[in-house]
């Protein structure tokens, strides 16, 4: 309590919580305006089990290091460069923002989850997070102005 400033306690604390719980439940309002499970993720296991199938073999200079947490990064010993992005992507995913279908993710996204969270999405185009989908309007907005001030 600090000097000169009047605390007042209040008489029933557990609607304090249950609201701070609640809204942390619903951080993740997602698309159509619908509540989803903030842990579930939206990319469905049959669009990597697609671009698993049409992948092919790495290019020539690449290959796949991990990190200790056992994430896949690729290596390009030709520039010695590496990334996040698979570079075989490239022919698999649309790299406009603007033409993502529900359910999918462009070209440099990813999908992943967070202890406190939930589901967020990397772009590692824009080096930016988003906690809505890429094929959510307001995302396409913001990565559409990114792009732009990046351009």
């Amino acid at each position: 309590v600090f000097e000169g400033v009047e605390h007042k306690k209040s008489e029933d604390t557990s609607e304090m919580y249950s609201s701070a719980s609640e809204e942390k439940g619903n951080l993740k309002a997602r698309s159509q305006g619908t509540l989803t499970d903030p842990f579930k993720k939206r990319v469905p296991d049959s669009f990597y089990e697609r671009e698993k199938r049409l992948l092919g073999v790495l290019p020539r200079s690449y290959e796949i290091g991990y990190t200790a947490a056992n994430k896949p990064y690729y290596v390009d010993n030709e520039s010695k460069t590496t990334s996040w992005i698979d570079p075989r992507t490239e022919k698999t995913r649309s790299k406009d923002v603007m033409r993502c279908k529900m359910g999918e993710l462009p070209y440099g996204w990813e999908e992943e989850i967070d202890k406190d969270v939930g589901v967020y999405y990397i772009d590692h185009n824009t080096h930016s997070t988003f906690l809505d989908p890429p094929w959510d309007p307001r995302v396409q907005n913001q990565v559409y102005q990114l792009e732009s001030f990046l351009a």
